[in-house]
């Protein structure tokens, strides 16, 4: 029976679950008391009021519950989000940083590459030597850019001359000349110096000494190290006190100022008595420091200075005394001579022209116009450019064939990437100038701006038909260069520096003929009004009241500069009156015409980086 009953017990369907005691996950009691505890008479544990955080706050209102800031809780989950903050910022700068590097070192590469430094410098000096050429190019004029161009040239300067970083085997000139003697002090020997150290030496010298002359009588303040022009230093010296520009620190007191930059004069004094630069390298700094000294109002040194130049130029000769005169500057006639021609060099007609272009500006007159003639003449009897073969690229052009397959271009990007590693080579030195020029179409044209100087010359000493004749010629000359260049010939192909000097020479003769047409017309202008003032008081029989003299045309003091060509430019044919116009009138009608001509021939050869601002042909 018992066993019947057994066996039809049925098993149990789900397992028995073991007791397990819950653990509380609520907070401990030593930082949270609950009501439950408050109100037990006998608490299993202490309590600890300091431990206890508040959790209301009485105020006039009523209570008010305040919750923490940071918990027991939360406090993992606070520092697991710093730390990812923290890790993020720190590879986001990094990054930023890493990015920054890398277009220093493409900024200063580029820079290199624009202004090459001598292989032997050290990095430091190579990068004040880049910064400093390129805010020189970049910023020639701008005042307050000027200090810091200085500042940089100073600091390669220094650099250059201390024997403890590049200087090192410099030694001082003390071998005595005429030009130390009459300048001073002795600059330093260089000659053991390679070509590249010495040609970075001279462009560092001469930029120095352009800024000089930019900042020249500029002071700094020594309580406030800021830097300003003499116009508005607050002192005895200044009697015309000028204001200071807007959003600009307020002007210096005169005892407070100390002098910016030594005065030009002594860096220039440097370079005419360092021994190691070349011919050429001295005359143009001679040539420099003349200009500086006509533009300082001391014509006698200046003077001197350009015969310093000429004896630069004229180093290259056995006798100079057969070539030029030098205390004229006239080139001695060749074609009379026994012996061999001897021909000027490039040095010496670049010294005899700018000994020309400053007796001009001094108005000596008769003593500029036999120094144009002289170059004049020596230039035209130059011997003429050799005729080279043609270049694969100008036969291609000129024969039927297709042109060459060009190369793939990602090969040539992949070229362009590696030659930023390359180290890219130290430009050749440039032409010493002592060679004998030849008659390409770049010194035809320095034979049109020595014919526009001769107009000017002529104009200027009362020869007015002789000056306009001369400066027609010059403009003739300059444009027939463009257009055997546009007919085929081989024009400045090869010579960029040619055509920016034609460009230069075509803008200045035009100014020079429109400016001489223009002052004719209005003098004529004015004429025939007084004629005809005196022919009506004649008629009338009365007198007229006299009348303030006339300006001329309306149009005669606005210059066609900026008016493009399919602006139409308003010539008048006749005068208010009515009456025809004259012949002066008529040129300058053609005048304006010509420089029509001139722009549609000049602008198919785009501008170079650094070329003259040409006010014609803009």
């Amino acid at each position: 029976m018992l066993s019947s009953r057994t066996c039809c017990f049925q098993p149990l369907l789900r397992p028995v679950k073991h007791f397990t005691p819950k653990v509380s996950r609520g907070p401990r009691p030593f930082t949270h008391i609950s009501q439950l505890l408050l109100a037990t008479h006998s608490p299993s544990r202490p309590q600890l009021p300091f431990l206890l955080p508040p959790k209301y706050s009485q105020t006039k209102s009523g209570p008010i519950r305040l919750a923490r800031l940071i918990s027991t809780e939360n406090k993992q989950y606070i520092k697991e989000q710093l730390w990812l903050g923290g890790k993020y910022a720190l590879i986001f700068h990094v990054s930023l940083g890493v990015f920054g590097i890398f277009l220093f070192i493409i900024h200063h590469e580029w820079l290199e590459r624009q202004f090459p430094s001598p292989p032997g410098w050290s990095l430091t000096t190579r990068f004040y030597h880049r910064l400093a050429r390129s805010n020189d190019k970049t910023y020639p004029n701008v005042e307050n850019n000027l200090p810091y161009t200085g500042y940089l040239y100073q600091r390669l300067l220094t650099r250059l001359e201390a024997r403890t970083y590049d200087g090192a085997g410099l030694k001082e000139h003390e071998d005595g000349t005429i030009l130390v003697d009459l300048l001073g002090k002795s600059g330093l020997d260089i000659t053991e110096k390679s070509e590249a150290w010495r040609k970075g030496y001279y462009e560092a010298l001469m930029g120095l000494c352009r800024t000089a002359e930019n900042l020249d009588g500029w002071v700094v303040d020594n309580t406030r190290n800021f830097v300003f022009p003499p116009a508005v230093v607050i002192g005895p010296s200044n009697p015309k006190l000028r204001p200071t520009p807007p959003n600009t620190p307020s002007a210096p007191l005169e005892e407070n100022c100390s002098t910016l930059f030594e005065p030009p004069d002594l860096y220039y004094k440097k370079i005419l008595t360092t021994k190691g630069f070349t011919h050429r390298d001295l005359m143009l700094a001679a040539i420099a420091y003349a200009n500086w000294l006509a533009f300082k109002q001391s014509t006698d040194a200046a003077e001197e200075v350009y015969r310093c130049a000429l004896d630069f130029a004229t180093s290259s000769y056995s006798d100079p005394g057969a070539v030029i005169d030098r205390m004229t500057g006239i080139l001695k006639e060749q074609s009379n001579r026994s012996t061999p021609i001897l021909h000027p060099t490039q040095n010496l007609l670049q010294a005899a022209t700018s000994l020309g272009i400053y007796h001009a500006r001094q108005k000596h007159y008769s003593s500029a116009l036999p120094i144009f003639l002289s170059i004049l003449r020596a230039r035209r009897s130059l011997p003429d450019a050799p005729i080279l073969p043609p270049s694969p690229s100008t036969v291609n052009t000129i024969s039927n064939d297709p042109p060459p397959e060009s190369s793939d271009p990602l090969a040539e990007i992949g070229r362009q990437i590696l030659s930023l590693f390359q180290t890219q080579p130290y430009p050749p030195p440039p032409p010493s100038g002592d060679e004998i020029p030849t008659r390409t179409a770049g010194e035809r044209c320095e034979e049109a701006g020595l014919m526009a100087y001769i107009g000017e010359v002529l104009y200027a000493s009362s020869s007015l038909t002789s000056g306009l004749t001369w400066t027609r010629d010059a403009v003739d000359v300059a444009e027939n260069e463009f257009v055997a260049a546009e007919n085929g010939g081989t024009g400045f192909k090869n010579d960029p520096e040619g055509l920016e000097r034609c460009k230069e020479c075509l803008n200045t003769s035009l100014m020079n003929w429109r400016e001489i047409v223009e002052n004719l017309a209005i003098d004529e202008r004015r004429k025939e009004r007084a004629q005809r003032e005196k022919t009506r008081e004649k008629v009338a029989g009365t007198q007229t009241k006299e009348q303030p003299a006339s300006k001329g045309w309306g149009w005669a003091p606005k210059l066609f500069w900026h008016a493009d060509e399919e602006e139409e430019v308003r010539m008048v044919g006749t005068d208010p009156n009515g009456n025809p116009e004259g012949k002066w009138a008529r040129e300058m009608r053609m005048v304006v015409e010509r420089i029509h001509v001139a722009r549609s021939l000049v602008r198919q050869y785009p501008a170079q980086a650094g070329s003259a601002y040409l006010y014609l042909f803009t």
